[in-house]
């Protein structure tokens, strides 16, 4: 069988944030404080985000197209012209 890095890569990060996870149970404890009470702020936490994010696709006001648009170009060429301006510093 073949060695796949990103599985190890995975695996290893899995690994660490058990041992994260434990080490901050232990210390919650340690502290006095409900270590299950980590887990609700997590699962609102992440009700709250999905929600908010609901919020910010479902907002059609929030931007002008177009404007958007010409933004973006200015950004494309604004970049663009510096990458050219450093090129040409180099050569001189």
């Amino acid at each position: 069988m073949e060695v796949n890095e990103s599985e190890l890569a995975i695996a290893k990060i899995e690994d660490h944030l058990e041992k994260l996870k434990q080490k901050q149970h232990y210390m919650m404890t340690q502290r006095g404080e409900d270590p299950d009470s980590l887990e609700e702020l997590q699962e609102q936490t992440k009700l709250e985000g999905l929600r908010l994010a609901e919020e910010f696709i479902a907002d059609k006001t929030r931007f002008n197209s177009k404007e958007l648009i010409i933004e973006a170009y200015e950004g494309v060429l604004t970049h663009s012209r510096k990458a050219e301006r450093d090129a040409l510093n180099r050569t001189r």
